[in-house]
């Protein structure tokens, strides 16, 4: 092989080379961005499945039963049986919550720009007092028997139990935002979820209904 015919051939494995060197390096970035969306949608999904105790509003908070104030727990549906320290109280902010009679007077309820009493419920949309309480809880009609057609006004007025809890708790949601342990829209979700609706209505009846005034 002649001098020249070794330079060119020493050219075509350096462009060959490069090449491949190239189509790694596009590969590699390839892969990168794969990954990085494959993170991204992962974290997506993985907040989608998070417990609710997890997406409850503004992390970690305390509470404590209506019959033993001494002892604080976990605000949560699924942590209010593990009391905590007294350390953990100091760094966990209390989830206040009003008793269910507080709210039978219009009064008491919160106000929009307009000074109408309103309830927050599915999706945080808000609702007057004369609105459903299916509309509100958007629960499958029949499944929560009669007083589900009757406004969210006259049952916190008549005091319908179980109804008035969970209304009570989506006006506890909606008057103490992130203070609260649930946003109104993750008590309707709990509302209607049969596998922890029972527990969640102990939670919230027994929990973060302390305060009469």
């Amino acid at each position: 092989m002649t001098e020249n015919e070794r330079n060119m051939a020493s050219d075509d494995h350096g462009a060959a080379a490069g090449e491949v060197a190239g189509t790694k390096a596009a590969d590699s970035v390839a892969r990168r961005r794969a990954l990085l969306r494959g993170m991204t949608s992962g974290a997506a999904a993985a907040a989608a499945g998070l417990p609710l105790q997890a997406l409850a509003t503004g992390g970690r908070k305390h509470c404590f039963h209506k019959d033993a104030p001494s002892k604080k727990c976990k605000a949560s549906v699924s942590g209010m049986h593990s009391v905590i320290s007294s350390a953990m109280v100091n760094d966990w902010p209390e989830s206040p919550g009003k008793h269910c009679t507080y709210y039978k007077s219009s009064w008491y309820w919160p106000k929009d720009g307009y000074n109408n009493a309103y309830c927050s419920g599915k999706y945080g949309q808000k609702f007057t007092r004369s609105a459903k309480y299916k509309d509100v809880f958007g629960c499958v009609s029949g499944g929560w028997g009669s007083n589900e057609e009757k406004s969210i006004g006259e049952i916190m007025v008549k005091q319908l139990a179980p109804h008035c809890h969970w209304v009570t708790a989506c006006l506890n949601a909606t008057k103490y935002g992130t203070q609260f342990s649930y946003s109104p829209h993750e008590v309707t979700v709990l509302h209607n979820d049969t596998g922890k609706c029972l527990d969640a209505l102990y939670f919230f009846k027994n929990y973060q209904e302390n305060y009469y005034s």
